[in-house]
């Protein structure tokens, strides 16, 4: 072979041949730099979005095992205006079961006997009542505008509440259910 028989032919070839491997070898250097980086990237945008999901169900769990409370401003709302309105006698009453949602009632009563209002005897802990999530404000069709003024001045205050005309209900008293936690 000719290249073979001349030294400076083979020290050009081994040039060039050393050439294009350095070439190679930036060009393969600068891919994984340019990929890793990409790949790092995309790593670090996966990573935030499960973190970001991780931190969601966890404020989720969090909201859903700590109790419900009526705030000092809340209190202060409803306490105000339930004195303006008519005092009324209301019985609330939760699941005997359900600590979060006595809690929450034993709230509500202080509210209510702070606006003067009767709430009797107490709260009542019913075994298995069928109660929706929240609170259900109930009464008879005679109590009816007590039962949709107390059931507004709660939800102004942000205290969700639903509402339930029924001839069930314990005549001359406004019936709070406090459910379970939505």
């Amino acid at each position: 072979m000719p290249i073979f028989d001349a030294p400076e032919r083979m020290l050009t070839l081994s040039n060039a041949l050393l050439v294009v491997a350095a070439a190679l070898t930036v060009v393969a250097t600068i891919s994984v730099i340019y990929f890793g980086n990409l790949v790092d990237s995309k790593k670090q945008t996966e990573l935030k979005a499960y973190q970001d999901n991780a931190d969601s169900k966890v404020s989720n769990l969090r909201r859903q095992l700590n109790y419900r409370t009526i705030s000092p401003e809340q209190f202060k709302a409803i306490s105000v205006n339930l004195r303006s309105l008519p005092q009324r006698k209301v019985q609330i009453i939760c699941p005997f079961e359900n600590q979060e949602a006595y809690e929450y009632a034993k709230q509500l009563q202080k509210l209510l006997e702070a606006a003067h209002w009767d709430t009797g005897a107490g709260i009542v802990r019913q075994p298995k009542l069928n109660a929706d999530f929240g609170i259900t404000v109930v009464g008879r069709e005679n109590v009816g505008d007590g039962v949709q003024s107390l059931m507004y001045v709660l939800n102004q205050a942000s205290v969700q509440a639903n509402m339930n005309i029924s001839p069930v209900a314990l005549a001359g008293h406004i019936q709070i259910l406090v459910g379970p936690k939505p």
